[in-house]
């Protein structure tokens, strides 16, 4: 192997090992004593609770803890992955009389793709028990990825072993997860379940945070701190249970789940206002009739809920209540498997017992911290980048800065899950203002037409009269009346622009009240964009320096005689970018890997990385590196080194939860130039 090679298999195999082909979400930190314990060789995770052993699958194959396992997917009890970028969990859930397909349909209908194609279910025999085996592929994070699922009834619970890889490098018949399937093996007794519930770890998100295992809201001056069975959602686990939702409480044993929406509701008709959203909640879950009441209290005040089942398989009881704080709207909405329905009655109390809301000085303060801290949204995409409250989008050609406020951002495939056509949403639910942007080939539209079209489509009745606004170099349109839509008022601006082949789209709306009480935030949303800017293209090339727009870096290596390289995998530039330069027996690896999701600890990050490097490179017999602090473009990073013939020097550090790496490697007798002087030419650009 020449020794460049080295940087290069380093670079990839963290591309491979960082691969998201499935929904994640944060850590939890280690118990004391885990339920499900892995040998100190790493070769077998039993699991006491769930009668089940997981051994190790074979060569390249890790298996993971449950603690380590659930910081890629929360629910899981246990997992492996292999250093090709196969995944592998197993999921263990309380299903009191379940229907087995109707639960593989709820499953295969809740998986968060683009593009989705299910195979059949197909009923097979899997260790004496009835199971169905199905796959399904999709597009998630711009990667194509293909999941095989085995679903099985034991013992009073749901037992889903779950795999996935990406498309390109797995076969419909699934023959890559095979090894993982084959490790798993029930075990003889009772099933008896988790008993307690798991921490969540600290982390932040826009307007809240989870600190000591407490949630607290800025934005609706909310304290929720979860004892007992339950435990907290947020995050990822948290959007796929309800997008709308602030928080959750999950009592896994139990299989009782606990939401809390809110929504700014001034000025409006409270009666009506609350009658519309239950019928709608109803009409979502495909109930026409509640089933009664049960009064409860929170805060000191009684809180009614409406009951209601759901008569499809499987079947599915709900909790609902409404409350308003102020001119806040709060909803309340429990559910669990109708055959565990008698413990929502149980339990619905004990979690109202957990909030508590706090004062305005506590609110103020809470939000002024969180102001300080570094912007926790970030995402990378093959044609966008959201980073540090900017978002640049090379294919639509504009960028948008966000105004001060807890404006929670989705772009990508999240942005379509809202709307087909939108390429970014924005809200701030404080606020009650909501807002997207379509970019769109213009097809030689005139300015003047387009924004006719887009305006008559949007107000049926009183057509509002327009006025010039401008965005950066480009002139558009802007016009404001009001819509109704299902019954519910709307105050609704429209800003259109085209410019060259792209037309645009800016929409922000908002009860009337609501937009009335925030104009300056209104004012700042329209003025936070620039289209069509000069410039604009996720990377070039000037002179000998690299500018990765995508990833927020440039990169010079020392001399113009170096020659560059973007090995970037196929499949993967959608979360990564991979570049290399080499020179007279020196080759430099930069990487960029946006794969940390809300939740996730950078610490356990990196940790996972080491660990699958030295898997890696174990057949390399290079050795454990060398490992020390250093600093890379003006921050702090971890510096691991291996000093065979010639060597090799790694940096690693974390920003806005993007990973980067340079890794520079030396073979023997080349004229080396010190890694120092190496490193200092790459730099952040904001």
């Amino acid at each position: 192997m020449r020794y460049r090679q080295f940087a290069i298999l380093v670079g990839l195999c963290l591309l491979a090992a960082c691969k998201k082909e499935a929904p994640e979400e944060g850590p939890a930190p280690e118990r004391a004593k885990e339920p499900g314990a892995v040998q100190a060789d790493g070769s077998v995770h039993v699991d006491e609770d769930y009668r089940f052993s997981l051994s190790h699958p074979g060569p390249g194959w890790r298996v993971l803890k449950e603690s380590e396992v659930q910081k890629i997917v929360p629910d899981a009890s246990a997992g492996a992955m292999s250093l090709n970028g196969i995944f592998g969990v197993v999921i263990v859930e309380p299903a009191p009389e379940a229907d087995l397909r109707a639960f593989g349909k709820l499953l295969v209908d809740n998986m968060p793709l683009e593009d989705k194609q299910a195979g059949e279910m197909e009923e097979v025999q899997f260790q004496q028990k009835s199971a169905l085996r199905f796959s399904v592929t999709g597009i998630t994070n711009g990667m194509r990825a293909r999941f095989q699922c085995l679903l099985f009834l034991n013992g009073g619970h749901a037992y889903q072993l779950m795999a996935w890889g990406m498309a390109s490098a797995t076969d419909a018949a699934g023959a890559a997860f095979g090894p993982f399937f084959d490790a798993f093996r029930l075990l003889p007794g009772e099933v008896r379940g988790r008993t307690g519930a798991r921490a969540t770890p600290d982390t932040t998100g826009v307007g809240w945070r989870v600190k000591n295992g407490v949630f607290e809201s800025a934005s609706y001056r909310l304290r929720v701190q979860p004892a007992g069975a339950f435990r907290l959602a947020i995050g990822t686990e948290l959007s796929q249970m309800n997008s709308s939702a602030e928080v959750g409480l999950v009592a896994n044993r139990e299989g009782v789940y606990f939401i809390l929406i809110f929504e700014r509701a001034s000025g409006v008709d409270r009666k009506a206002f609350a009658a519309k959203i239950a019928k709608d909640t109803m009409k979502n879950v495909g109930v026409s009739s509640p089933l009664g009441t049960w009064k409860g209290s929170l805060a000191g005040q009684p809180l009614e809920f409406t009951r209601f089942r759901t008569q499809a398989e499987p079947a599915m009881e709900y909790w609902h209540a409404i409350r308003f704080e102020g001119d806040v709207c709060m909803q309340v909405l429990a559910w669990s498997m109708a055959g565990h329905a008698e413990r929502l009655q149980q339990l619905v109390p004990e979690a109202l017992g957990y909030l508590r809301f706090m004062s305005a000085e506590e609110a103020a303060a809470l939000q002024a911290e969180l102001e300080a801290g570094p912007d926790t949204q970030n995402q990378i995409g093959a044609t966008f980048a959201l980073r540090r409250g900017a978002y640049l989008d090379f294919e639509n050609r504009f960028t948008w800065k966000k105004p001060r406020g807890n404006w929670r951002i989705m772009v990508g495939e999240d942005a379509r899950r809202i709307n087909s056509v939108a390429c970014l949403y924005f809200e701030e639910p404080a606020l009650g203002l909501f807002g997207l942007v379509v970019g769109e080939p213009s097809l030689g539209s005139q300015p003047a037409v387009y924004h006719k079209v887009v305006v008559e489509g949007l107000f049926d009745k009183v057509k509002p009269k327009s006025t010039p606004i401008q965005f950066g170099t480009v002139s558009g349109r802007l016009a404001e009346g009001v819509i109704d839509r299902d019954g519910l008022r709307l105050r609704y601006r429209v800003a259109t622009a085209v410019s060259g082949d792209r037309a645009y789209q800016i929409h922000v709306w908002g009860m009337p009240d609501n937009v009335a009480a925030a104009e300056d935030a209104v004012k700042a949303v329209f003025a936070g964009f620039t289209l069509d800017p000069a410039g604009l293209v996720p990377n070039e090339r000037v002179g000998r320096m690299l500018r990765e727009r995508r990833f927020g870096f440039s990169f010079s290596p020392p001399s113009a005689e170096w020659s560059f390289s973007d090995k970037t995998p196929a499949g993967i530039g959608s979360i990564g970018a991979l570049y290399t330069w080499e020179h007279q027996g020196q080759a430099v690896l930069v990487l960029g890997l946006c794969a940390l999701q809300v939740g996730q600890d950078e610490t356990w990050f990196m940790d996972f990385i080491q660990k699958i490097l030295r898997e890696k490179l174990r057949e390399t017999k290079f050795g454990e590196p060398r490992r020390e602090a250093s600093i890379l473009g003006g921050l702090p990073a971890q510096h691991l080194s291996w000093r065979f013939i010639g060597g090799v020097d790694a940096y690693f550090l974390m920003r806005d939860r993007t990973f980067y790496a340079l890794i520079i490697s030396r073979e023997r007798n080349s004229q080396a130039i010190p890694s120092e002087q190496v490193k200092s030419g790459f730099t952040f650009m904001d």
